[in-house]
């Protein structure tokens, strides 16, 4: 797993999977978005949830499924914080298998605290555009800019491209 920290930004709005504004957040002073306790904040790739469902007889894959069922239950237990996106949907909608699917999509609404939702997409292809300028493929510079957008601490993958 490959995890990278996250640049932070100006003001933003941060979105809950109901789509309400949490709150104006600033990566300085009082309007910082709040989080539970101390915990960082994470994003997990598409690839992190569908690493589990992988060849668990490769070594690599089977230490990676390892570390992200631990992160699992790291923010399971509030230790922490898990932001989520459109991007992340979209990607997991498109799961051909029913059952991951299903099963990724219910641990994403039940442990995001942060949601970063479609309303944000001018802002989030802006971030992204200068990823993808560095070669990072289109669908990983999304992730990745709404990783920075939600202010998270890490984003972690697996995909040894990114």
């Amino acid at each position: 797993m490959r995890c990278a920290h996250t640049a932070r930004l100006s003001p933003l709005h941060i979105m809950r999977p109901d789509d309400k504004i949490v709150k104006d957040a600033h990566p300085f002073g009082e309007k910082h978005l709040k989080r539970i306790g101390n915990t960082m904040r994470i994003y997990l790739d598409n690839c992190c949830y569908n690493r589990p469902y992988d060849d668990q007889t490769q070594v690599r894959i089977s230490l990676e499924t390892q570390a992200k069922l631990h992160i699992q239950h790291m923010i399971i237990e509030n230790r922490l914080d898990l932001a989520s996106s459109y991007v992340l949907m979209a990607e997991n909608y498109a799961n051909p298998h029913e059952t991951r699917k299903k099963s990724i999509l219910e641990f994403i609404e039940e442990n995001s605290t942060v949601f970063v939702s479609e309303a944000n997409f001018d802002k989030i292809a802006e971030l992204a555009q200068p990823i993808i300028e560095t070669g990072i493929k289109p669908p990983d510079a999304y992730h990745i800019a709404c990783a920075i957008f939600a202010h998270c601490d890490f984003f972690i993958t697996t995909d040894k491209r990114v």
